[in-house]
């Protein structure tokens, strides 16, 4: 399953819907990902399931690098068997973000990986 904005026409169009963001090892969404019209979930990485994702259906997941339940990569390796195909952002102060990306980006092809700055 690939999340997307189905009906998204826009801040303001019809059908518009705000974004539903997972935040996964965190209680509060970054800064640098601050945003008007987001919806946000706690979710635990144990309760992180195929049913979960079908129905919510995030539009971005969120999470730390190293998390308290897990680290990322045991995250992407969760969202790619449960069926996510949409984005991941791990925020996480690092020399290389490209390096540390495509590491993860490898272990979920489907998945769009993306790191930023807390």
């Amino acid at each position: 399953m690939v999340a997307q904005n189905r009906g998204r026409t826009g801040p303001g169009g019809t059908g518009f819907r705000p974004e539903h963001v997972f935040l996964i090892g965190l209680d509060s969404m970054p800064a640098a990902l601050q945003a008007e019209r987001v919806s946000l979930r706690l979710v635990a990485f144990a309760a992180l399931n195929s049913a979960m994702l079908y129905v919510l259906r995030p539009d971005l997941v969120v999470c730390p690098l190293f998390g308290p339940d897990c680290d990322a990569a045991q995250l992407i390796s969760r969202l790619r068997d449960i069926g996510y195909g949409g984005r991941l952002t791990v925020v996480a102060k690092v020399p290389d973000p490209a390096m540390i990306t495509a590491e993860l980006a490898e272990l979920a092809p489907g998945i769009t990986v993306k790191i930023v700055a807390p």
